[in-house]
């Protein structure tokens, strides 16, 4: 049974659920629910469940997952390590919570040889909900990571879900190439899923008046990639990513994180009751 810590700011409530991913599987505005979950899997598969789950060390898929590193071959499963696990609390208050997760001996014999402690910090504001990730490397060595967001935004109608973005470049994730200009005009109710990249602004919006919401998601320069996905039932998935699929490979977005330093990533969700 799903553990909940709940947090509360002005009109904004979130939800996380710390075994589960350490994830966000709740966040509303005024009483309306952004995000879609489906409660049946929160305990199954937390990943599929819905929320926002973390994508750590690295989003989507490597090639054959597997990639490799100091000369030798590492798996990486799917959306990476942390996505299923359970996080430690560090800290609870009103309007916000800290949760950690570190390393342990079987990743770093088989799937990620760094010794890391992952923090992440999610804080409600007058605007709306601040995730802050912190990826500190413990170890003496470089760390690379390509850290993504997987926001499930609920869309009980897709015809009438609205996107704005500035992302320029469409990745083509099978054939691993760039492959012209991202649409900027999507209809939602098609099937997309998509990769696109180098944005000309930090936010893109989002605007759902079929189920009452709207949110601006502001995002760091170190968070250049963008995927959209419209498979999934009663939701749309727009996710911030550092890196692209098998950034782990190729390098592209990689972020490298020197012995003893931290990279800080924070991402903010502005929402408003539509």
């Amino acid at each position: 049974m799903a553990r909940y810590i709940t947090i509360n700011h002005g009109k904004f409530t979130a939800r996380i659920a710390p075994d589960n991913g350490g994830m966000v599987t709740s966040f509303t505005v005024d009483g309306v629910e952004t995000l879609r979950l489906d409660e049946t899997l929160i305990d199954v598969n937390p990943m599929l469940s819905g929320g926002i789950p973390l994508l750590f060390p690295f989003p989507s898929r490597t090639l054959g997952d597997e990639w490799q590193v100091h000369g030798k071959t590492y798996g990486m499963p799917f959306h990476g390590l942390v996505k299923n696990c359970a996080f430690g609390v560090k800290s609870v208050s009103d309007d916000s919570v800290t949760l950690y997760i570190t390393n342990c001996e079987a990743w770093q014999d088989c799937q990620y040889p760094f010794d890391f402690l992952f923090t992440v910090t999610y804080s409600l504001s007058d605007f709306g909900l601040a995730i802050r990730c912190e990826i500190k490397n413990r170890g003496k060595l470089p760390l690379p990571h390509a850290i993504g967001l997987h926001p499930f935004f609920k869309s009980t109608d897709k015809k009438a879900f609205l996107l704005k973005h500035t992302y320029a470049v469409n990745y083509d994730y099978n054939a691993h190439i760039d492959a012209g200009e991202a649409p900027k005009d999507m209809e939602m109710s098609e099937t997309w899923d998509h990769v696109f990249h180098t944005p000309s602004s930090e936010v893109f919006e989002i605007e759902n008046p079929a189920d009452g919401y709207r949110v601006r998601v502001k995002v760091p320069d170190s968070m250049p990639a963008l995927v959209v996905c419209t498979t999934q039932d009663c939701a749309v998935c727009v996710e911030p990513w550092c890196g692209i699929p098998n950034s782990a490979n190729s390098g592209r977005f990689v972020r490298t994180v020197a012995p003893g330093e931290s990279d800080v990533i924070e991402t903010v969700f502005l929402a408003e009751k539509n």
